[in-house]
């Protein structure tokens, strides 16, 4: 096991790996190598950023209890990767090639995200249809007989 991490034996820098990572070089077809940051400004996951700063779930846990800096600088890091995923979403409508499919599974998983009508049908919406229903009856003098005669057999 372990020992039980805290602010002080977290990475003195620790607030700017959640957001913009370790430096990690990759390489290009062998030759050119590029640095690409994953921190939560460039759409990092908290498990990325835990396994940065070498700290288990428990622990992360403990800390988010613990630390009202710690919970702040988290849901910062938060909000930063969700902008930046959202940010994506919105450029690759505009012409990337992005499988939306899997963005939008993406984002549900993530953040949150589900399909559902825009308007949750209530008690309320159930009886203001039905009231103006009535009304357009009554309006133009429909009856059960009338209705019934407009039916095609």
């Amino acid at each position: 096991m372990g020992k039980e991490k805290t602010l002080e034996n977290l990475p003195k820098n620790w607030k700017d790996i959640l957001l913009d990572g370790l430096p990690v070089e990759v390489s290009v077809e062998g030759e050119i190598k590029m640095t690409y940051p994953d921190g939560m400004n460039n759409g990092g996951s908290l498990p990325e950023f835990m396994k940065m700063v070498g700290i288990s779930r428990k622990n992360h846990a403990t800390l988010l209890k613990k630390y009202d800096e710690y919970s702040d600088m988290i849901e910062i890091g938060r909000l930063h990767a969700e902008a930046w995923w959202k940010r994506f979403g919105r450029l690759s409508l505009k012409g990337e090639k992005v499988n939306q499919g899997l963005f939008s599974m993406y984002m549900k998983n993530m953040y949150g995200w589900r399909d559902s009508p825009l308007a949750k049908e209530t008690s309320d919406t159930i009886l203001k249809d039905l009231t103006k229903d009535a009304e357009l009856d009554a309006k133009f003098k429909i009856t059960k007989e009338t209705e019934k005669e407009d039916t095609i057999n």
